[in-house]
């Protein structure tokens, strides 16, 4: 595919997804995921008129960083991201990113789900830098996005429930990587993963998830 965007190498791909009403409804799910290789011209803002569009605009970006620089503005924070940098942000909020360098090498998933908001809230909460910070074990992102583009790549796309659990596999990953060395985090985000997963055709709350675990 054709990526008609100043600053984007030919050998970059992207891939898009339409989630049945199901998917939406149940699973966590992709709507959009690129790798891409830019030079300093690339430049993306949340005014241009992909970013309005609702398959962008009202789900979540997460970035893996892979060589360069990014320089990047979100909910009026200025941020650096460089080689194994994670980049997570609610694009409904404003965002502006740039390639900080000619050799800019990057994945990136736009991605949504029932228990999104929950999660994203609770791995910024956790990793406490803001909206970019970096793992000791980058390898399952990368994992994940790569096992995402190869499902992109089929002909015929692979089933609903499986991206689902590629996406959760990683959202969990970085959630566990958020933990401070030594304390019970791990245990207590176990514990409410798993309530989560046993109810996750309910409306649950952070209230919910948090009163389960006994914590306010």
């Amino acid at each position: 595919m054709n990526i008609h965007e100043d600053g984007v190498s030919s050998r970059s791909v992207r891939y898009f997804w339409t989630p049945s009403s199901f998917a939406e409804r149940i699973f966590y799910y992709p709507t959009r995921i690129g790798h891409y290789y830019c030079d300093r011209r690339y430049h993306f803002t949340c005014q241009c008129d992909t970013a309005l569009q609702t398959s962008h605009r009202l789900n979540f970006m997460l970035m893996l960083v892979k060589h360069g620089r990014f320089d990047l503005t979100i909910e009026g924070r200025h941020f650096s991201a460089e080689r194994n940098h994670l980049v997570l942000f609610d694009c409904k909020q404003p965002h502006e990113y740039s390639a900080a360098t000619d050799d800019l090498e990057f994945f990136w998933l736009l991605f949504n789900g029932a228990q999104t908001s929950a999660l994203y809230r609770e791995i910024l909460n956790l990793h406490n830098t803001g909206h970019v910070f970096s793992l000791t074990d980058p390898a399952p992102i990368q994992l994940g996005m790569t096992k995402l583009l190869t499902y992109g790549e089929m002909s015929q796309r692979a089933p609903e429930h499986t991206s689902s659990d590629t996406i959760y596999s990683m959202l969990c990953h970085l959630l566990s990587s958020g933990a401070p060395a030594g304390s019970d985090l791990d245990a207590i985000i176990t514990r409410s993963l798993a309530y989560m997963d046993q109810h996750f055709d309910a409306p649950l709350s952070v209230e919910d998830v948090a009163g389960h675990v006994s914590l306010s």
